[in-house]
C-alpha cells in the first residue's frame, strides 16, 4: 500500500538499488558462526574446567594418602620405641615382640611410600634411622637395664635420640603433605568458585547471541519476504505482493466491501519501441516515471503494483463500476502526458482492462480470477485501439473462443492443413493475367474448407500469425517456382498482418525465403492495409523500407476505408494501391462512389502507382473501370479463388482472358 503522492519531475536518477540480499546473507552467515564459535569455546572450557578439577582432586587425594601413610609411619615408630622402653625396663618377651610388629608395619608403610613418586630418597633415610631403632631394640633384648653401663647407656640415648629424630622428620613430612593437600583443596574450591562465576556470564553470552542472532534471522526472513514481493525496478509490489494486497482488500469486509474492489491492468502501448530503440536505460527510467504517476493518482488504501514488462495494476478499494471507469479515464489522461526522460520527450499511450470484484461469481472470487478478468478487458482494449474496456462475462466468452481458436490454428500449423487458393489478377488494358493473389483457406479434417474470416481475426493480433504469415509465403514461393517450371511466370500476392509488419525481424525472414527459393523479388508483392500503416506509422515505414531495399513490391490493399491521412503515400515505398471492393460494387449506381473510385485512380497514376480494383463482379463495372483508367481488376467477373493447378488454365499462348460472364454475380457464396 501507498501513502504518500509524491510530485513527479523530470526523471534523470540513477537505477535504485534493491535491498542487499548479499549483507543479510553475510550478517546471518557471521552470527552462525559466532554462535558455533561460542558453543565450542563453552565446551572446551567446561571440559578443561572438569579435566583440571579432576587431576587436581586426583592430585589432592594423592597429598593425603601420603600424608595418612606419614601418619601411620610416625605412630608405628612412636609405639616401638614405647615397647622398647618397656621392655628395657621390665624385660619382657611380650613388649619385644611387640616392639618388633610396629617395626615391621614401619616398613610396610615405607614399601607403600618407596612406589609414590618424590619419596624414594626420603624413604632410604628413613629406613636407615629405623634401622638404627632396630639395633637399639636388639641392643635391649641383649642387656637389662640394672646390667647396662653408662656407656652403653650413653649409646642408647644416642640411639633414642637418632631414633626421635627420625621420628620427627615423618612428623615434618606428614606435616607437608597434609599442608600439600589443603593447598590443592583450596585450589579446587578456587577453581570451582570462578568456574561457578564463569558459566552464568558464558551462559548469558550465549543467550544474547542467541537472541541477536534470532533478530538478524527474523530481519532477513522480513527482507527477503520484502524482496519476493517487490519489483526491483519501481519499489511496486510485484505479482505476489500484489495477490497479497488482493487477497486483504477481498477480506478487509466479509459482509459488503469485498464485493467493491476494482482490479485495473494497464498495458503501455508503443514501450517496446521506445525500448528497442532508446535502449533499456530510457526504458527503466520510463517504467519508474510511470509508477511515480500512477502513485499520484490512487489513494492512500489503494495499491498500484508492476507485474512484469510493461504491465502494472492498479486496486481500487471500494470502488464500483462509476469510480473504476473515472479512474482509468484519469490515468489514461495523465500517463498520455509527455515524459522527460533526460531531456527526451516519450510519449505513451495506455491499454486499460478494468475487472470489478461485483462482476465475478463467488464461487471464483480471487486475485488470479479478477486478475485474468482484467487481463481479457485489457486485451479487448488493445483491439479496440486504446482506452479502457470494463470485462463482462459475454467479453470472457468472446476472448476464450479467440484462444480456442488460437490452439486449434496451432494444431493446424503441426498437421499441415493450411492451404493457398489463388484469385488471378487481369490487365483491364488487354484481358492478360498479371498476377495472382494468394488466399489462406484451412483444410479442416472435419468441416472442411474454412474460410478466412472464421479464424484470420482471432489470430492477428496474437503471436502466432507471424507463423502463419512464414507458411503462406512458404507455400507461395514455392508455388511460384512450380509454375515457373511448367512455363508460368506470374507474380504473386500475399496480404500481411499488422502484427507481423511491426515485427522488426520480419525483412530478414523475406530475405531467406527469397534465397532459400531462388525467387526474382519483383515476383513478390506484399499487401498491407492502410490502417496497419497508420497503427505505428514509424516501426511500419522501417519494415517496408527494408521490404522494399529487398526488391520487393508493396501494395495498399483495402484503400479508402481508413481515415489515414494521404501522405504516407508519398513518403513510404508503395508500388500499387487495391481499391476496396466497397467502392468498385457501387460505382455504376451511385455517382458519388464513382467519383471517389475516379479520384483513387487518379491519385495512384499522379503517384505512379499501379492500381488494382478488387470485388469486379459484372460486366458493367469492368467497363466503368477500363474507362476511368484502371490498372488491373480482380474478383468472381473472373474467378474465384481456385487451388494452384487451376490457375494453370489460364496459361494460354496469347496469355489473354476470356471474361466468364457466366461466373458472375449468381455465384457469391464465399467472399474473397
Amino acid at each position: 500500500m501507498y501513502h504518500h503522492n509524491p510530485t513527479e519531475t523530470a526523471v534523470t536518477s540513477t537505477h535504485p538499488k534493491a535491498p542487499s540480499a548479499t549483507l543479510g546473507g553475510r550478517t546471518h552467515r557471521l552470527a552462525l558462526l559466532s554462535l558455533l564459535l561460542v558453543v565450542v569455546a563453552l565446551a572446551s572450557l567446561a571440559t578443561a574446567a572438569t579435566r583440571g578439577v579432576s587431576a587436581e582432586s586426583r592430585r589432592a587425594a594423592d597429598s593425603a594418602a601420603v600424608a595418612d601413610s606419614f601418619q601411620d609411619a610416625r605412630f608405628y615408630a612412636s609405639q616401638a620405641l614405647g615397647f622398647f622402653d618397656e621392655y628395657r625396663l621390665h624385660h619382657d618377651p611380650a613388649f619385644s615382640a611387640a616392639a618388633t610388629e610396629a617395626i615391621e608395619k614401619v616398613q610396610r608403610v615405607f614399601d607403600r611410600l618407596s612406589n609414590v613418586p618424590g619419596h624414594s630418597g626420603t624413604m632410604a633415610d628413613l629406613r636407615a634411622k629405623v634401622t638404627e631403632i632396630i639395633a637399639t631394640a636388639n641392643r635391649s633384648d641383649r642387656l637389662s637395664a640394672a646390667g647396662r653401663d653408662k656407656a652403653a647407656q650413653r649409646a642408647d640415648q644416642t640411639a633414642d635420640r637418632a631414633a626421635q629424630a627420625g621420628i620427627a622428620e615423618i612428623s615434618a613430612l606428614e606435616e607437608t603433605a597434609h599442608q600439600r593437600s589443603q593447598a590443592q583443596l583450596d585450589q579446587i574450591r578456587h577453581d570451582a568458585h570462578r568456574l561457578g562465576y564463569a558459566t552464568p556470564i558464558v551462559l548469558l553470552g550465549v543467550l544474547l547471541l542467541a537472541i541477536w542472532m534470532s533478530l538478524v534471522l527474523h530481519r532477513d526472513r522480513r527482507r527477503m519476504a520484502r524482496l519476493a514481493t517487490t519489483d526491483a525496478l519501481t519499489g511496486l509490489p510485484n505479482r505476489l505482493g500484489l495477490a497479497n494486497d488482493v487477497n486483504r482488500a477481498l477480506r478487509s469486509d466479509p459482509d459488503d466491501s469485498q464485493r467493491s474492489c476494482a482490479l485495473l491492468l494497464l498495458d503501455l502501448d508503443r514501450f517496446k519501441e521506445i525500448n528497442d530503440g532508446l535502449g533499456h536505460e530510457y526504458g527503466d527510467e520510463l517504467l519508474r516515471a510511470v509508477a511515480g504517476r500512477l502513485r499520484h493518482c490512487v489513494g492512500k488504501a489503494d495499491t498500484v503494483a508492476r507485474i512484469g514488462g510493461d504491465e502494472f495494476v492498479v486496486v481500487l478499494n471500494a470502488a464500483d463500476a462509476a469510480k473504476a471507469e473515472a479512474a482509468a479515464v484519469r490515468m489514461r489522461a495523465t500517463l498520455c502526458r509527455p515524459f522527460a526522460i533526460d531531456g527526451v520527450e516519450l510519449a505513451l499511450d495506455v491499454s486499460i482492462g478494468i475487472a470489478l470484484a461485483s462482476d465475478q461469481p463467488d464461487d471464483s472470487l480471487n486475485p488470479s480470477a479478477l486478475l485474468r478478468a482484467a487481463d481479457l478487458a485489457m486485451y479487448a482494449a488493445k483491439e479496440a485501439g486504446g482506452g479502457h474496456v470494463r470485462y463482462t462475462a459475454n467479453l470472457g466468452s468472446q476472448i476464450t473462443d479467440k484462444v480456442s481458436i488460437v490452439g486449434q490454428v496451432r494444431r493446424a500449423l503441426d498437421h499441415d492443413e493450411l492451404v493457398l487458393f489463388y484469385q488471378p489478377q487481369v490487365s483491364l488494358d488487354d484481358s492478360r493475367l498479371v498476377g495472382v493473389e494468394a488466399l489462406l483457406r484451412w483444410q479442416h479434417p472435419v468441416r472442411g474448407i474454412v474460410s478466412p474470416a472464421d479464424f484470420l481475426p482471432a489470430i492477428e493480433d496474437h503471436q502466432i500469425i507471424d507463423r502463419v504469415t512464414h507458411v503462406v509465403l512458404t507455400k507461395a514461393l514455392r508455388q511460384m517456382k512450380t509454375w515457373e517450371a511448367g512455363g508460368l511466370r506470374t507474380p504473386i500476392s500475399v496480404n500481411i498482418a499488422t502484427r507481423t509488419l511491426l515485427n522488426a525481424s520480419f525483412p530478414g525472414e523475406v530475405a531467406d525465403l527469397l534465397r532459400d527459393f531462388d525467387v526474382d523479388p519483383s515476383l513478390l508483392c506484399l499487401e498491407v492495409t492502410e490502417t496497419s500503416v497508420m497503427r505505428d506509422s514509424a516501426r511500419c515505414a522501417r519494415t517496408l523500407h527494408a521490404l522494399h531495399d529487398l526488391g520487393v513490391r508493396l501494395s495498399v490493399d483495402d484503400y479508402g476505408t481508413g481515415y489515414a491521412s494521404m501522405l504516407y503515400l508519398k513518403d513510404l515505398p508503395i508500388d500499387e494501391l487495391k481499391i476496396d471492393r466497397s467502392f468498385v460494387a457501387r460505382m455504376t449506381e451511385e455517382t458519388q462512389q464513382r467519383v471517389l473510385t475516379q479520384s483513387v485512380i487518379d491519385l495512384g497514376h499522379n503517384l505512379g502507382l499501379s492500381v488494382v480494383a478488387e470485388g469486379v463482379e459484372d460486366a458493367a463495372v469492368c467497363q466503368a473501370l477500363r474507362a476511368s483508367g484502371c490498372d488491373i481488376a480482380q474478383g468472381y467477373l473472373y474467378s474465384r479463388p481456385v487451388p494452384a493447378e487451376e490457375i494453370l488454365a489460364w496459361h494460354t499462348p496469347e496469355s489473354t482472358v476470356d471474361i466468364p460472364l457466366q461466373r458472375g454475380v449468381t455465384e457469391l457464396a464465399e467472399p474473397a
